[in-house]
């Protein structure tokens, strides 16, 4: 983890705390979720987001599961517990950067490949501010959580209005050790894990968030045009 990640983390932990009461869903992730708490962890999140991050902190906390801000050894090497798919949406640019994950998964599957005691879990997690948007007339939720991946000044008011409606979205973990020995450790095999991943969490947004501002619009216009 770089020093402005760390600084980052810091300086935002108190408020964060202040205003954030994060939900976990499910609460017995063992039980339900079939995750091993003895096992090294590493959570997959969409974006790139601070807020987010310490957000999955206190809900681990609560679950008594390792934290996503520490640094997690695996064969004598350090990772961030923490992984991204995509960087935060810049103010003035429509485009979101790559997070270079893909090459961070081959790594890790060469790591498996060559420690046969090793078993990581990757953990996906969908954080969500607010409620449902999708049901009953738009309101400021919809507003300011519109987008997929909002850029730091709109999650800025995402955390002050809805800070107390924060869900923590627990998904299975999949375990890299079954995935090198099934499919090898190439870097075809990280980007197909990145593309799976990226299709489970535009679902997981559309089933926690309902259909979006636009998809009402459109259907509206379907429905007058027929």
């Amino acid at each position: 983890m770089s020093w402005m990640r760390k600084a980052l983390l810091s300086v935002f932990h108190y408020p964060v705390k202040l205003l954030v009461k994060a939900h976990s869903i499910p609460v017995n992730v063992e039980t339900e979720l079939g995750i091993d708490k003895s096992k090294p962890i590493v959570y997959l999140l969409p974006n790139n987001s601070v807020t987010d991050q310490l957000a999955l902190r206190m809900s681990t906390k609560a679950l008594g599961l390792p934290s996503p801000t520490d640094t997690l050894t695996l064969a004598g090497r350090e990772y961030s517990s923490t992984l991204f798919l995509r960087k935060t949406q810049p103010i003035f640019r429509s485009s979101v950067e790559d997070t270079g994950i893909e090459e961070v998964f081959t790594d890790l599957f060469h790591l498996h490949r060559d420690h046969e005691n090793l078993d990581l879990q990757v953990v996906p997690v969908y954080v969500t501010w607010g409620r449902a948007p999708g049901r009953g007339n738009p309101g400021l939720s919809d507003l300011i959580t519109e987008a997929a991946a909002p850029s730091w000044l709109r999650k800025l008011f995402i955390v002050l209005f809805l800070g107390r409606d924060n869900f923590i979205n627990y998904s299975k973990a999949v375990s890299a050790r079954a995935m090198s020995n099934q499919h090898g450790s190439d870097q075809s095999i990280a980007h197909k894990l990145v593309r799976v991943a990226s299709t489970h969490f535009q679902r997981k947004r559309q089933s926690m968030t309902g259909p979006t501002l636009l998809e009402r619009q459109e259907l509206n216009n379907s429905v007058l045009g027929s």
